[in-house]
């Protein structure tokens, strides 16, 4: 478990900067601080060492090629890295 109020806060304000959108109006530094310090009390933070992780690549080949193609440019349309990885990936299924 991570404990200490600052702790917390930081570890909560790294995954709304990760996860949060690029042009998110949402900035946990903008929120009154005597409601984050609420907020951080009813959380019990943690922290997991990962030692391996197994997936399956399915890109949605058993989809129709329009389907594909617009989740293909769905992708396209994001700035994220790893969307646009899949993007390259399920260009090459089609």
């Amino acid at each position: 478990m991570i404990e200490g109020d600052k702790v917390i806060f930081d570890t909560f304000n790294e995954m709304v900067s990760k996860y949060e959108k690029l042009d998110s109006l949402y900035n946990l530094n903008k929120v009154d601080s005597k409601y984050v310090h609420r907020m951080t009390k009813g959380i019990v933070a943690f922290k997991i060492h990962i030692t391996k992780i197994e997936a399956k690549a399915k890109r949605n080949q058993n989809y129709p090629v329009e389907r594909q193609e617009l989740v293909i440019q769905n992708l396209e349309n994001t700035r994220n890295h790893d969307d646009i990885k899949i993007d390259t990936l399920m260009r090459k299924n089609l």
